[in-house]
């Protein structure tokens, strides 16, 4: 029996757009990969369920072609949440604490996925992007009580791709910036920032000077660093991989024009480690 490798994806496609180069080489190390899905679930309206349908079906999709399983918790979404986070200073300026009740709801979650698959190890969201569905599953897994597996973090994308967004994640946890790591001053990540397919999709110009404002702050005020990370990176593609993973991430057609200008393909992809 393969040992299990359980990835934490807070939406369908987070996972995939982020490493899929980890999952498909999982089976080639003897290992089982399992995609656990948190926000699976929007309102009860029509139009909700149509489109979480459409992106379940885009997921199986995914994970098939990656030869990695998939598994739903059934979590509703954050937009669909009560308080709710409903625009997007909201939900990328939003603290995992200002939602209790769904963190707590994750990890009675997380303790039952880990019964039930006993994985050997656990990849999770870093939290780059700042999400809040993203920070409740890093918060949740990195405070969890008990047995946990070893935790590897994988860089969010596509909120990873924007030029100081891994740099400003990294200031917020308190983590020194890792040495392969370019650091950028702050009028190189506001000008990245705005650049961003999905900041010019739905960041409303009315919410654009709070955003910055506050990411500001936090770029320039950092708490203390008190941690270090490690870096273990896969890269060297074969153009069957290139081609592969690609597809992969093509196959969440509902979000690639709200993401991505042109269709993602990853080179290379890294895991993070996080020394005390």
């Amino acid at each position: 029996m393969s040992d299990t490798v359980l990835y934490l994806s807070p939406h369908f496609d987070d996972v995939v757009f982020s490493c899929p180069l980890n999952l498909l080489r999982e089976s080639k190390k003897g290992r089982e990969a399992i995609v656990a899905t948190f926000f699976t679930e929007g309102d009860q309206s029509k139009t909700a369920g149509d489109l979480y349908d459409t992106r379940n079906a885009e997921n199986n999709e995914a994970l098939s072609l990656l030869g990695v399983k998939g598994h739903s918790v059934g979590l509703i979404d954050a937009p669909s949440r009560e308080p709710g986070f409903k625009t997007f200073p909201q939900i990328v300026l939003s603290e995992p604490d200002s939602d209790p009740e769904t963190l707590v709801r994750i990890k009675e979650e997380l303790q039952s996925l880990l019964v039930h698959f006993a994985p050997v190890e656990i990849i999770a969201p870093l939290g780059v992007g700042t999400h809040i569905d993203h920070l409740l599953i890093h918060e949740a897994i990195t405070s969890l009580e008990g047995d946990v597996p070893p935790l590897r973090f994988y860089e969010d994308y596509p909120y990873a791709s924007v030029a100081g967004a891994f740099q400003l994640r990294v200031a917020q946890l308190g983590i020194a910036l890792p040495v392969q790591i370019h650091e950028l001053s702050w009028p190189d990540f506001e000008d990245a920032f705005f650049l961003a397919k999905y900041v010019d999709q739905l960041l409303e110009a009315e919410d654009q000077d709070q955003v910055i404002e506050e990411l500001e702050n936090q770029w320039r005020h950092p708490p203390a660093v008190t941690r270090r990370m490690s870096c273990h990176e896969l890269s060297n593609c074969s153009l069957k991989e290139t081609s592969r993973t690609a597809e992969a991430a093509n196959a969440y057609r509902s979000q690639l024009d709200t993401f991505f200008d042109v269709d993602r393909k990853r080179e290379a992809e890294r895991l993070w480690k996080i020394e005390s």
